[in-house]
């Protein structure tokens, strides 16, 4: 992992376990480092990984589920017909990501999402939405 890819209040998994970015600190010699949220110590960032992407994290993420089995979330924009919807597929241990603007019909165009780890989709959706994704742990 690179210290590039996280902001406060991701979720990541250290030697420590699971938790929320509290601090991102530079340690000298050994590059980056992170403390997580509750967690004593901290750990050096080439320890860090993200939390993959599994039907639990969608679902604790706030997704749904659509009639084919599919993971959904409904992005608001403040513009009511300008939702940004993301989905994911599910098919054995492969998880496939899809975003579009709107309401999706047979010509909408989709954009494939390389999120596969949440830090990632924390860091998309704010970059979409300018809030938080809500994440129970």
């Amino acid at each position: 992992m690179r210290v590039e890819e996280l902001r406060i209040g991701n979720i990541v998994k250290t030697l420590q376990g699971v938790g929320r970015v509290e601090q991102i600190r530079h340690t000298g010699k050994h590059g980056h480092g992170v403390v997580l949220e509750g967690v004593y110590g901290g750990s050096y960032i080439e320890y860090c990984e993200g939390v993959p992407l599994t039907e639990e994290v969608l679902l604790k993420c706030g997704f749904g589920r659509d009639k084919n089995e599919n993971y959904y979330l409904i992005c608001p924009t403040g513009v009511a017909t300008h939702s940004i919807y993301i989905m994911y597929e599910i098919a054995g241990k492969d998880i496939v990501g899809y975003m579009w603007f709107g309401k999706r019909t047979e010509n909408t165009n989709s954009i494939y999402l390389r999120a596969e780890h949440l830090h990632e989709l924390q860091n998309l959706y704010f970059e979409l939405t300018g809030k938080e994704l809500e994440v129970r742990l």
